[in-house]
Order: C-alpha cells, then structure tokens, then sequence
C-alpha cells in the first residue's frame, strides 16, 4: 500500500528543525570580543521588500517608470509625474526603455538564463495587457539597437536568420510588423543610424584590421579603420552628417571623447583623462556636443560639459551637502527629449537615492533610496586602495573593512570579479546585486578586498594589454600579490582568507586552489570554468566578433600546442591538487561557462578523494536573475565561509519557505 504525502505536509513537520538551524555566531578570535553590528539576514541582501531602482523618464518628460518589489517579485512601476497613480505593470527585472510615444515600455528579457533574449513592447494605458515579443522566434539573441524619435518604429538587431551574426531590422511597436533593414555579410560588428533611424554605417572586423564604412546609395565608403587591438565605439552622427562621434583609444593608451569626419575620417580629440578610461558618454541630440561623460578612477567621477548644466547641478549638488551627512558623488542616469527633466543618482557609502530634478527650474523630488540605506548604520565604508605588484605594475582596488571591530588580522575574503575584461568599481561592483555582495560579506565580519588585476578594463590600454598570455600567469600572481599586501598591511590573518568569484574569479578560485594549495584556507567557485580548451570552443556562436579579442589574451585551439598549454592552465588537470575546502555554484542553464565545467571539476575532485560541495541551481545562467537564486547563493556562503573563516551566519532564514514553494 503507497502513500502519498504532499509537500505542504513535509514543509509544516520540518519547520521546527527549519528554525533549529539558526544564527551562527563568530568564532575568529578577531571578532569574538568585537560590536559588530546587527546580523542581516540574507533576505535583506537579496530580496529587500524596498527595493525600487531603474528610474527613468519618458522622452516627453511627463512619466516615469521604475522597477520595484510587488508580489514576489520585482515588476515595472509607472506613474504621471505629479500625480498619484503609480501603479505596477508586470512583473519583470531587467534592461527596459521607453518608446518614442511616452506609452510604451521595450523590454528585454531572457528566458531562464539561456541568453536567447527577445525585445517585448508593453503599452502603459493597458495595464492588465501582457507585453508582446516582438522577436518571437527560437534559439534568438535580440537586442534594441534603438529607439527613433517621433515614430512608432524601432530598430531590433537579432540573429535568428544567421545564429553568428546580427541583422538590422525596423519594426513598428503598434502593428508589431517589422521589416529587415540590412543583412549582416557576416563580418558586421556594429550597424551605425541617424536619428531618424536612417541607416547610414557600419563597423567590420576582420583578422588583421577593423574599419568604419559609410553608406552611400548601394554601395558603402571605408573612412576610418584601426587595428583589432584597438577599441572604437560609435556613439552618434551629428544631425548634419558631418561627423561622428567615438569613444576610442585608437593611437593612445587611454580611451577618450572622439569625433571624426565622415568625409575622410579625420579625428579630433575632445576628452582624455590622465588617468584612467572614459567610460560612459552621453551625447546631447540637441546640440549634437558631449553633455557629459563618466569616469572611474576610485570613486566614480562625472564631468559636465555643457556649462548651463553643469551650474545647475552644481546648484543642487550645494543643497545636498547641506543635507547629508555623507555624500560622495552624483551621476546622471537619464533624461527626456528635451533635456529638461533628469534622473539623478546621489551616492554614499549606504547605497544611492534618486531624484528627479528639472534643469530650468532647479527643483528636485526624492523618487526613492536603495534599500541598503534602511539599515544603513550596519553597512560599512568602501575605501580605494593601491599598491604595487611584484613586477612594479600599480594596482588598484577596494578594501572593506567590518564594522565594530579592530581591523588587525581579520578574516577575509578576496573577492576575484569576472570578466575578466571589466572593471571593480565603488558603485558598481561586476556580480549583481550591486554593492549589496560586498557589504553581506563585510556584515558577517569579514574584511573585503577587491583588485583590479592586470587585463581589467578601466586604466588604459597598457594596463589592459599586460594580460596578454596571462591566463594563470601574471593576472593570478596579482591576485597573490594583493592578498599580501593585506597581510603586511596587517589587515589579513594569513590563515583565514578565502578566495571568492564568479566567472573568471571562479577560474582564478580554482586555479588558486589547485596551483597554490596552501595560499587560501578555501575557496568559492561561481561558474567558473574549469577547461579553458572546452569554454573557448564552446562559447556562444554570436561572440563570433569578439573571439579575437580571446585569441589574443588567452589562445587560439586551433594551434596544438596552445591547446597543450590551456590545458596546463586548466584547473581541471591539477584537481588532485586541492587541498581546502571548495564549493561550487552552477548555473544549470549556463551558455558561456557551460554546466559540464562544473560537473567535470566535480567528478575530478570526487575520483582523487576530494571534499567539495556543489550547488547546481536550475534556471540560473550565467548570473543571478531571481531573489530565489540569491537567497541560495548566499545561503550557502555565509555558512561555507562561517565553516572555513570563523564569521558569521545569519542561519535559516523564513523566505526560504517561500523560495522553495515558488
């Protein structure tokens, strides 16, 4: 006789033992007699009821939409600027923007964590009418390439007619027909339009040089081209067709403001730091000038360059100061057609506040905080540091230290970002949520220490260059190099550091613990690969243009005795070679550090009598996407990290109820 018990059932008889599994309290002797402060649990970090971001004026500066909790989840929130009637559309956390029209949202969003995202338009005078994809189509990867003003039109590219490649289509957001407007040759990296949404050039690539074609009738004009080891971005053409503008560090080691002639390609500098990249620009559609630019050289910096802006900002960037207690910057998110009505982001230590502020009139409105900044007496400063590595190359990174406690051989955690060509930055660390992953390890009584490692984007073209061929090499001794430079500085207790990262920090955890056993007492592993041989041959078919870019840095298989050498760097080949506890996190849906990196590192661990733990979390891809997938993640952190460093763990935590109903 079968009996069949329903979930529900189980759930109430293991709620006692549920609860059973409580807060863990620290046991690093650095902590135990220290005030740090309160516990937060893990919900706080990852699926905080307050949480509203994302805000965004419409093009006739008359509307505003936002992402906030409802429900369980986080949805689209749309209002009438000064009026009362917000009211949440669907629910949906990701990239969004406005059409034309002021009424309705684009929308981009994946599914399950595989990369083949759709652009979806969603009408705001319809409310209860569910968003329309406008690329219904399979195993596609669409993107907005942009919005034409005063037209129901788009310009979508997407890859479903040729997987490796991106043609231009025009689709109209009311009928939801769309029309192709050019097809990719195959060697087209980026397609160049007008403001009208005119086609009018585009960039190719090839193995030995690069080059910007303009289009005339039926036929195209090269007028600009550079080396693959350059980075040209185009950013707009000037309403009369006369230039265009670039972000570039063509012929200079820095990436700066360009504008060329689309007559024969003659450039003009505009903007370069001494220091460090331009980053982000915005380009004025109205004036056809740089409005401003962003920059990252500890703490982000933005630089204004049309002077009746910048008096206003400066204007209520006085206000603010006399208000706040801490205030560390501003940066402009976004703003209407007009250029009227701006969404600016306020910043300190305790996360950002938005505001919406009118340029001709000055006036501000409070649009909402991070909700970090509830508990914001808990949270911990993040300080710029700098230091040498061992060949004299000068590094630069972020140290956090727990509150309440002396900062003298304290746990830590070195904290390895992806990319690996990206940028550890103060507000923008590279794995969601935000800065939230920096200050839930600090919570829990750890030091936090990020590094910008040779190969990350940020600091000019020689610094990024001196990756080349450094896969296991250079990139992770800078790694070492930072985890001593926290011992000698007093900070580290040399025998509880842990090394942490997802994507290429999960490559350099395992290969730290398989090529420098005893350098770490453990290590955590978010989709990182484990065979650089197998992640290169199978990365998306749509990296096609930047593969170059991979053969380069790290190596083409193609060749031999390249393959031998990657599979030297590989931590798959040196598994018998870990010594300290590991966990592993895995994207089951993965497309670029595919699940098979993970199950193989596994199955190598377990066949040479290793202990590792392994979560692999279905639906997830390469990144977090759902608070059900956070809360597992940092679940298990905290507890790994209480097991190897001696911190704190916040123990069960009730939304894990809900996580496992939903």
């Amino acid at each position: 006789m079968h009996f069949k018990i329903s979930p529900i059932v189980l759930l109430i008889a293991f709620i006692p033992f549920l609860i059973s599994c409580g807060e863990q309290p620290a046991r690093h002797q650095s902590l135990l007699n220290s005030s740090l402060p309160k516990l937060l649990p893990v919900r706080e970090f990852v699926a905080n009821t307050s949480y509203n971001g994302n805000y965004t004026v419409s093009p006739d500066g008359k509307k505003l939409a936002w992402i906030a909790v409802h429900q369980f989840g986080r949805a689209i929130f749309v209002k009438t600027i000064g009026k009362d009637n917000a009211h949440p559309m669907e629910l949906f956390s990701g990239y969004f923007r406005w059409a034309s029209d002021s009424r309705r949202l684009l929308l981009l969003k994946g599914n399950k964590g595989d990369e083949q995202s759709h652009v979806w338009v969603l009408d705001t005078d319809q409310p209860k009418d569910p968003a329309v994809d406008l690329t219904p189509f399979a195993n596609t990867h669409a993107d907005i390439k942009d919005v034409i003003s005063n037209s129901n039109s788009i310009l979508i590219v997407h890859n479903h007619r040729d997987v490796h490649s991106f043609d231009l289509y025009r689709t109209d957001i009311v009928s939801h027909k769309s029309e192709l407007v050019a097809q990719n040759p195959g060697d087209v990296a980026s397609w160049i339009t007008d403001n009208n949404g005119e086609l009018f050039g585009r960039t190719r690539y090839s193995v030995n040089h690069n080059w910007l074609e303009i289009k005339q009738g039926n036929s195209w004009r090269s007028i600009y081209s550079w080396q693959p080891t350059d980075s040209v971005e185009v950013l707009s053409v000037t309403t009369d067709h006369q230039r265009l503008w670039l972000r570039s560090n063509r012929g200079r080691d820095r990436m700066a403001i360009l504008s060329i002639s689309a007559k024969d390609g003659s450039e003009k500098l505009f903007k370069e730091d001494p220091d460090v990249d331009v980053s982000e620009v915005r380009i004025s559609s109205i004036t056809d000038e740089p409005m401003f630019a962003q920059f990252y050289p500890d703490y982000p910096r933005t630089d204004v360059y049309d002077s009746t802006l910048g008096n206003g900002l400066q204007s209520f960037r006085n206000s603010l100061m006399s208000e706040r207690k801490q205030f560390l910057g501003l940066e402009i998110l976004n703003c209407d057609r007009l250029e009227e009505n701006f969404i600016l982001s306020v910043y300190d230590h305790s996360g950002k506040s938005y505001y919406l502020w009118n340029r001709k009139s000055g006036e501000s409105k409070l649009l909402g905080d991070d909700a970090t900044r509830r508990f914001a007496a808990d949270l911990a400063p993040i300080r710029p540091v700098a230091f040498k590595s061992r060949d004299g190359l000068m590094l630069h990174g972020y140290l956090t230290l727990p509150q309440g406690v002396t900062p003298h051989k304290l746990p830590m955690v070195l904290l390895v970002h992806g990319g690996p060509f990206v940028q550890d930055t103060w507000a923008n660390p590279d794995w969601p949520p935000d800065t939230t992953r920096v200050q839930f390890l600090a919570n829990r009584g750890y030091a936090v220490l990020q590094v910008n490692f040779r190969g990350s984007t940020g600091y000019g073209r020689k610094f990024y260059e001196a990756a080349i061929g450094e896969f296991a090499g250079k990139m992770q001794l800078d790694l070492l190099d930072a985890t001593g430079w926290a011992i000698r500085e007093g900070v580290a207790d040399p025998g509880h550091v842990a090394i942490m990262g997802a994507s290429y920090g999960g490559y350099a955890t395992l290969f730290a613990l398989t090529q420098s056993p005893k350098a770490f007492a453990c290590g955590i592993d978010i989709f990182g690969p484990s065979n650089l041989v197998s992640l290169l041959e199978k990365f998306p078919p749509y990296w096609q243009s930047i593969m170059p870019t991979w053969y380069r840095f790290v190596g083409d298989t193609s060749s031999t005795e390249v393959r031998r050498n990657l599979t030297e760097k590989s931590p798959l080949k040196s598994a018998s070679m870990v010594e300290r506890p590991l966990l592993i996190i895995q994207g089951a849906n993965d497309v670029r550090s595919t699940v098979d990196q993970s199950d193989s590192m596994v199955a190598a661990l377990r066949a040479a009598g290793k202990t590792v733990e392994y979560v692999k979390i279905s639906g997830m891809g390469h990144g977090i996407e759902r608070w059900t997938q956070g809360l597992k993640i940092y679940r298990k952190t905290e507890d790994f990290l209480s097991e190897c460093l001696g911190g704190r763990s916040s123990g069960f935590d009730y939304y894990e109820l809900a996580a496992w109903a939903l």
